[in-house]
């Protein structure tokens, strides 16, 4: 049975990511940088049949590039209109698709991982420096990102809507959605422990629950009450840890122009 999950780009968070593996020496990411090129958006992850099939948009003409951490990988090129799918085989747990893009010899890292869930059927791009963006339905609050001390909250809104996101009933942040409608908030020195978040927007408002705790630094996912939680590791041997919220019922993925 085929399960189809409908979205925009999406992924790591606070360091950036290197070559072939998240904890690979940063230096090395030098000479993979030698061009910039937009990051591709993915819009939606088909799992059937022990892989899933990833399609997006990408720049005419550009090759992109899915490599896992044994340095398998997989590519495809975007037709004249942008579009481009590609299959990738499931593993058993997670696995975390480094993604590169190219354009004849110009090669460039886009600093975000693929991160596929087999067991979960689920998808997520995780982006340096960024809040994580769950490539299917996403709320008001869609994702939240803790390294041990700050935390990425992620979510989505229509293209330019404000929203306001609190921690534990403190002093909100407002946001605003971006040209995809993806909203973050950014909160620092936050202890392990519960804690509580709430989004208000023009559509109505979101609140959540959840248990902060310190990431394993081990690849791995598993479900926490209504979230699934990855734990990834990042450059220089940390970890972080990246919840991804079930979507509200009846919540829709508002169009990207």
């Amino acid at each position: 049975m085929k399960r189809l999950i409908a979205t925009l780009g999406a992924a790591l968070l606070i360091t950036a990511c290197t070559p072939d593996d998240p904890q690979a020496p940063a230096a090395s990411a030098a000479a993979a940088t030698s061009a910039w090129m937009a990051p591709p958006l993915f819009d939606a992850a088909e799992f059937a049949d022990g892989a899933v099939i990833v399609s997006g948009r990408a720049e005419p003409g550009q090759r992109i590039v899915l490599t896992d951490r044994t340095g398998l990988a997989a590519a495809a090129s975007a037709d004249d209109q942008g579009a481009f799918a590609i299959r990738l085989v499931l593993g058993a747990n997670l696995t975390l698709w480094r993604i590169d893009v190219a354009r004849g010899a110009q090669e460039a890292r886009t600093g975000q991982w693929l991160a596929v869930s087999a067991g979960q059927a689920s998808a997520v791009i995780l982006r340096a420096g960024a809040a994580a963006r769950p490539v299917g339905p996403a709320g008001l609050l869609a994702t939240a990102d803790y390294d041990g001390g700050g935390l990425l909250v992620g979510g989505r809104v229509m293209p330019g809507q404000p929203v306001q996101v609190d921690l534990n009933g403190g002093p909100p942040q407002t946001v605003q959605g971006d040209e995809q409608g993806w909203i973050q908030a950014r909160f620092a020195a936050v202890s392990p422990g519960p804690h509580r978040l709430r989004a208000r927007g023009p559509t109505g408002e979101q609140e959540i629950s959840l248990t902060l705790a310190a990431p394993s630094g081990d690849a791995r996912a598993r479900r926490e009450g209504g979230a699934l939680r990855i734990d990834w590791p990042t450059p220089g041997g940390a970890g972080q840890a990246t919840w991804v919220f079930d979507p509200p019922a009846g919540s829709d993925t508002p169009s990207a122009p």
